[in-house]
Protein backbone atom coordinates (compact mmCIF):
# COMPACT_ATOMS: atom_id res chain seq x y z
CA UNK A 1 0.00 0.00 0.00
CA UNK A 2 1.19 3.33 -1.01
CA UNK A 3 0.46 5.06 2.59
CA UNK A 4 2.83 2.29 4.01
CA UNK A 5 5.47 3.09 1.70
CA UNK A 6 4.84 7.04 1.59
CA UNK A 7 3.94 8.02 4.48
CA UNK A 8 0.93 9.61 6.36
CA UNK A 9 1.49 12.64 3.92
CA UNK A 10 0.70 10.46 1.10
CA UNK A 11 -2.88 9.51 2.74
CA UNK A 12 -3.38 12.95 3.07
CA UNK A 13 -2.55 14.29 -0.08
CA UNK A 14 -4.82 11.20 -1.72
CA UNK A 15 -7.56 12.28 0.75
CA UNK A 16 -7.12 15.89 -0.59
CA UNK A 17 -6.87 15.12 -4.33
CA UNK A 18 -9.50 12.64 -4.51
CA UNK A 19 -12.25 14.05 -2.30
CA UNK A 20 -15.02 13.52 -4.79
CA UNK A 21 -14.06 10.92 -6.37
CA UNK A 22 -16.33 7.81 -5.07
CA UNK A 23 -13.58 5.09 -5.56
CA UNK A 24 -12.00 6.53 -2.39
CA UNK A 25 -14.60 6.70 -0.56
CA UNK A 26 -13.40 4.53 2.29
CA UNK A 27 -10.78 6.97 3.17
CA UNK A 28 -13.72 9.41 4.78
CA UNK A 29 -16.05 7.15 5.79
CA UNK A 30 -14.72 5.22 8.86
CA UNK A 31 -17.86 3.53 10.13
CA UNK A 32 -17.75 1.39 6.81
CA UNK A 33 -16.26 -2.06 6.31
CA UNK A 34 -14.30 -0.62 3.79
CA UNK A 35 -12.58 1.87 6.05
CA UNK A 36 -11.80 -0.73 8.73
CA UNK A 37 -10.19 -3.20 6.57
CA UNK A 38 -7.97 -0.28 4.94
CA UNK A 39 -6.81 0.50 8.31
CA UNK A 40 -6.34 -3.40 9.27
CA UNK A 41 -3.94 -4.02 5.87
CA UNK A 42 -1.87 -0.64 6.70
CA UNK A 43 -1.33 -1.88 10.02
CA UNK A 44 -0.29 -5.33 8.92
CA UNK A 45 1.99 -4.03 6.16
CA UNK A 46 3.42 -1.88 8.93
CA UNK A 47 4.18 -4.48 11.08
CA UNK A 48 5.68 -6.97 8.11
CA UNK A 49 8.16 -3.76 7.17
CA UNK A 50 9.24 -3.41 10.54
CA UNK A 51 9.63 -7.47 11.18
CA UNK A 52 11.62 -7.73 8.27
CA UNK A 53 13.66 -4.41 9.33
CA UNK A 54 14.52 -5.83 12.70
CA UNK A 55 15.22 -9.66 11.30
CA UNK A 56 17.81 -8.17 8.70
CA UNK A 57 19.32 -5.59 10.77
CA UNK A 58 22.31 -6.92 10.33
CA UNK A 59 22.02 -8.19 6.40
CA UNK A 60 22.02 -5.42 4.53
CA UNK A 61 21.29 -7.27 1.23
CA UNK A 62 18.91 -9.48 3.20
CA UNK A 63 16.27 -7.10 3.87
CA UNK A 64 16.55 -5.11 0.71
CA UNK A 65 15.80 -7.95 -1.42
CA UNK A 66 12.80 -8.65 1.10
CA UNK A 67 11.62 -5.36 1.06
CA UNK A 68 12.16 -5.05 -2.39
CA UNK A 69 9.60 -8.56 -3.03
CA UNK A 70 6.78 -6.73 -0.78
CA UNK A 71 6.46 -4.08 -3.27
Amino acid sequence: MFKVKNGDQFETLIKEKQRDNPMFSFLFEESTQAHQFYKLRVIQLQMVRRSIAMSFAGNAWAALTCLVLLH
